[in-house]
C-alpha cells in the first residue's frame, strides 16, 4: 500500500465522526454488558495460551476491583480485617460479588483519608477496557476508513480490545482468576474535561468515585467546600501545581478581598501579573503573593515569594532564578 500524504476530504470529515463515536464508548454509563465482556476476557486468554477456566469475579468499581484483589491475594489483611470490623469469608467468596460491596463501604469509612495504613497496594493492569476507546479508535480509523490492512492476528487481538471497551471497564488477570470492573454510574464533564462543581465527576456503582475540576483530579474538599469557606492557606499548600491552579480559579475574587495588591504588570505576550499581599491571611507582616495567568491555556498560577519582593519585576527575578523579565518568555 502506498504511503498517505493526505487525507481526502471524505476522510478528514470522518475523523470527527469516529472521534465521537469512541469517545461515547469511553464515557458510556450503561451497565457492562457482562455477557459479551467475559466471553471477550476468555477469548483474550484462549488466543494467549493461559485459558485455565479461571472464575471471574466482578466489582462495582476500581476502588472495589483493587481491595479485592488485595483481600484475596492477603491472608494478612484478611486477619486483619476480620479483626477490625468482624467480617469473614467463605470458601465461595469469589462467587458473592455483594461482600465486596459491604467491604468496601466499611473499609471506606474508616481508612479513605489514608488506605496505605490499611496494608494495601494499587493493582495496575493494562486492560482498562472502555478507557482503551482512545487508542482503539486510532487504529480502527486507520483500519476501516483509510483502508490499511493488519496482520491477520494482531486485527483479531484490535477487534477483541474493541468488543471490551464497548463491553465493560477494566479487567484484571490472574492465573486462578479474573477480575472484572463496572463502567461507572456517572460521568461528567464540560469541553469534553471531567469536570463537577457539586459532586463526584466520575461515580461508580458502590458510590466510589473522584472529583474533577477542568480535567485536574482534585481532593474531595476542594470541590465540596463553598468558595466562600476556602480557606487560602490550604490552597496554597497544595503540591501539585495543576490542583493548586484549581483552588486558586475557585478563589476568584476572594484572593482580591483578603489581600492587597501592590501593582499590576502586563506583559508585551498579553500575560498578566499582579502582585499580591496576604498578610492578613497569614497574620504576618508582610506576604507577597505572584498571581499569573498561563497565556496559551488560561491557566491561573500563584505562589508566595520572598518578602523582599517588593515589585513584580523583583517577584519575576526570584520566579525565573535570576533571570531578568527581558530574558524570558513567560509561559506561567
Amino acid at each position: 500500500m502506498d504511503k498517505i500524504e493526505k487525507l481526502t476530504p471524505e476522510q478528514e470529515k470522518q475523523v470527527k465522526i469516529w472521534h465521537d463515536k469512541y469517545f461515547n464508548i469511553g464515557t458510556c454509563t450503561d451497565a457492562s454488558n457482562r455477557e459479551i465482556a467475559e466471553k471477550t476476557v476468555v477469548s483474550m486468554l484462549k488466543e494467549a495460551g493461559y485459558y485455565t477456566n479461571q472464575k471471574i469475579l466482578w466489582c462495582r468499581s476500581w476502588f472495589a476491583s483493587n481491595l479485592a484483589i488485595n483481600f484475596l491475594q492477603n491472608e494478612a489483611l484478611q486477619d486483619k480485617i476480620k479483626a477490625e470490623f468482624g467480617i469473614d469469608h467463605s470458601a465461595d467468596i469469589i462467587d458473592d460479588e455483594q461482600f465486596f460491596v459491604n467491604l468496601k463501604d466499611k473499609v471506606w469509612e474508616r481508612y479513605s483519608d489514608n488506605l496505605n495504613d490499611l496494608g494495601t497496594e494499587y493493582a495496575s493492569t493494562w486492560f482498562e477496557g472502555q478507557i482503551d476507546a482512545y487508542w482503539i479508535c486510532l487504529y480502527r480509523y486507520c483500519q476501516d476508513v483509510l483502508g490499511i490492512e493488519y496482520d491477520k492476528q494482531k486485527a483479531y487481538h484490535l477487534q477483541l480490545h474493541d468488543d471490551l471497551a464497548k463491553a465493560s471497564g477494566r479487567v484484571y488477570f490472574f492465573e486462578n482468576l479474573i477480575v472484572m470492573c463496572e463502567r461507572p454510574s456517572t460521568i461528567k464533564f464540560e469541553d469534553k474535561k471531567l469536570h463537577c462543581e457539586n459532586g463526584m465527576a466520575v461515580k461508580f456503582r458502590d458510590g466510589w468515585g473522584n472529583y474533577f475540576l477542568n480535567g485536574v483530579k482534585v481532593p474531595e474538599w476542594l470541590v465540596m467546600t463553598d468558595r466562600e469557606k476556602l480557606n487560602i492557606k490550604n490552597v496554597m499548600a497544595i503540591d501539585s501545581a495543576d490542583v493548586r491552579a484549581q483552588g486558586i480559579k475557585k478563589l476568584g475574587p476572594l484572593i482580591v478581598d483578603q489581600g492587597r495588591k501592590i501593582e499590576e504588570l502586563i506583559d508585551p505576550m498579553g500575560g498578566k501579573y499582579e502582585l499580591f499581599d496576604l498578610a492578613g491571611v497569614y497574620n504576618v507582616e508582610y506576604a507577597p503573593h505572584l498571581f499569573m495567568r498561563c497565556v496559551s491555556t488560561g491557566q491561573p498560577f500563584m505562589f508566595g515569594v520572598p518578602p523582599e519582593c517588593k515589585n513584580i519585576e523583583e517577584a519575576l527575578l526570584f520566579y525565573n532564578k535570576g533571570r531578568s523579565r527581558d530574558n524570558v518568555i513567560f509561559s506561567a
